[in-house]
């Protein structure tokens, strides 16, 4: 991983699914280096068992997500197990893909469960939340869905949440 050029001849991918951690974590930063082998290297990245690999994809992830990635992030995402740290940078990288479907899952997890005569609200404080309504305002500030969101969040009593909402939370990586 140190080569300052890989060899034309050499694919680290033959190397991403190997038993040894550290000889995956070397081809999956080679694979993110070359750009035909980018993609790949995210989704790969985002599958292994180990914590640190999942970091590397991720950050690689927000810098630019294939959206084939997008399955890869949901596990992730809705492993409970899975440490906060990490749900949040998938939630941020997600909030980087400009689609429908990223706009509504991340409106789901920021509201409450509509209730009989209730309104929805904004879920409790995690860090999760903040991720939610930050990537909201970066990405979503002029969707109407999203905009229920933004609105509550400006109008919430903890000065994090009105940060998030106007698009200046601070990012944690």
């Amino acid at each position: 991983g140190s080569l300052p050029e890989i060899p034309a001849d050499f694919s680290p991918a033959t190397y991403a699914g190997n038993d040894d951690v550290r000889v995956r974590r070397e081809a999956i930063k080679l694979m993110l280096r070359i750009p035909s082998q980018r993609d790949e290297g995210i989704i790969i990245s985002l599958g292994d068992d180990d914590l640190a690999n999942v970091r590397v994809g991720l950050g690689a992830a927000l810098v630019g997500c294939p959206t084939s990635a997008v399955s890869r992030l949901m596990v992730l995402l809705n492993d409970r197990r899975m440490q906060v740290e990490i749900r949040t940078l998938a939630i941020r990288v997600l909030g980087t893909l400009r689609t429908a479907a990223t706009r509504d899952y991340l409106v789901e997890h920021a509201l409450t469960k509509p209730g009989w005569f209730r309104r929805r609200r904004l879920q409790p404080k995690t860090p999760e939340l903040v991720a939610v309504v930050a990537a909201l305002a970066r990405g979503f500030k002029q969707d109407l869905k999203a905009q229920v969101v933004l609105r509550l969040a400006e109008e919430s009593n903890d000065p994090e949440v009105r940060r998030a909402a106007a698009g200046v939370a601070e990012e944690q990586a």
